[in-house]
């Protein structure tokens, strides 16, 4: 398995969005 070091930023910064957004939508909801 070839590991890309530039794939290694997007995927944190996608998760980084998920986690931003979920905790919005908590914070709405709450």
């Amino acid at each position: 398995m070839n590991f890309d070091l530039q794939m290694v930023p997007q995927t944190f910064d996608m998760l980084h969005a998920g986690l931003a957004a979920s905790s919005l939508l908590l914070l709405i909801i709450a």
